[in-house]
């Protein structure tokens, strides 16, 4: 008799659990019709998806041609995916020269190659709604409590406390910087091309605006740029790029867990499958929760070329290296 429960009860579990497997197909299929349909009220671009893979197409050849930073040496090293079809293997990564040495160069690559969590923000997950909760406070948490009244009755209510020993991330110990040395360098690069890539010694400064810390010194094959790097390199016209469509589809494809906003489908039609994009700094914004950023992208209404934005996101990232000249 209790084989026969346990059996009934592994029978329901196994429907159940492919019942919740078709809903969630079918919600991704619906997903992707609504993206589709989106984009075909343009009929002269066609649809996003028409758009991103039209500039996926075109990549090879229009990618070089593309005068991002008017007048600047362009360098090819290392390779990923760029143009939105892995069946064709990865592109050349082409970098913009910044600046030169005897025998070194600084480079950042021309177009925003990905996209990566910064650090992390203390948060709370509730027992009882299973929301996951964060004050966006440096050194405020926020917890969920249950409290009981006299008649027997409770209700759960939101409560800040003090974190102790709350993490304080600087460029040193950020995600990113863990990142960008490790999985991309060795995704990017092969030995022989790792071999160029000199290893530096990278000093972030506080934050000009807001005077957060910036760290102490750090040795790195691979970084981002600073405040004061992307101010002296750049300036409001040559600071823009793109994501590049591989990156777009990353994000954006209709099974992606991204929300796609009407803007941001706009921009991408308008702009014939490209997207203007931001990228991120190793400073910190205008307080331990926030890190800079730079650029402007897809949204009209910002106009400030340095912006932060929330650590815990997932930043697009303009890799920068010093390299040896060949």
């Amino acid at each position: 008799m209790k084989k026969k429960i346990i059996l009934c009860f592994a029978a329901l579990f196994f429907a159940l659990l492919l019942a919740l497997l078709f809903y969630s197909m079918k919600m991704q299929e619906n997903k992707a019709d609504a993206f589709i349909e989106a984009g075909k009220n343009n009929a002269d671009k066609g649809s996003v998806l028409e758009g991103v893979l039209l500039w996926g197409g075109e990549w090879q050849s229009m990618a070089s041609k593309e005068e991002l930073y008017p007048g600047a040496e362009i360098v090819t090293l290392g390779s990923y995916e760029q143009d939105g079809d892995s069946s064709n293997g990865k592109e050349p990564i082409e970098w913009i020269v910044l600046d030169e040495t005897e025998d070194s160069q600084l480079v950042i690559s021309k177009y925003v190659l990905e996209r990566y969590r910064w650090g992390e923000i203390p948060k709370y997950v509730s027992q009882y709604t299973g929301e996951i909760v964060y004050t966006y406070k440096p050194g405020i948490g926020v917890r969920w409590v249950k409290t009981f009244s006299e008649d027997g009755g409770s209700q759960i209510t939101e409560e800040e406390y003090e974190i102790d020993d709350e993490p304080v991330y600087t460029w040193e110990n950020s995600n990113i910087r863990k990142y960008l040395n490790g999985s991309f360098l060795n995704k990017a690069f092969t030995k022989e091309e790792q071999a160029r890539i000199r290893t530096a010694e990278i000093e972030t400064g506080d934050n000009p605006i807001y005077g957060t810390e910036g760290g102490n010194t750090t040795t790195d094959r691979i970084f981002l740029l600073s405040i004061e790097e992307s101010e002296k390199y750049f300036n409001s016209e040559n600071i823009n790029t793109y994501m590049t469509p591989a990156l777009i589809k990353k994000i954006f494809w209709p099974w992606s867990t991204s929300p796609m906003t009407n803007d941001i489908l706009d921009a991408v039609k308008e702009n014939g499958g490209r997207l203007y994009s931001r990228f991120v700094l190793r400073n910190l914004g205008e307080d331990i929760y926030n890190v800079s950023t730079a650029g402007k992208d897809y949204r009209e209404d910002l106009t400030e070329v340095y912006d932060a934005e929330y650590i815990n996101l997932v930043h697009p990232v303009r890799p920068a290296m010093w390299i040896s000249k060949e």
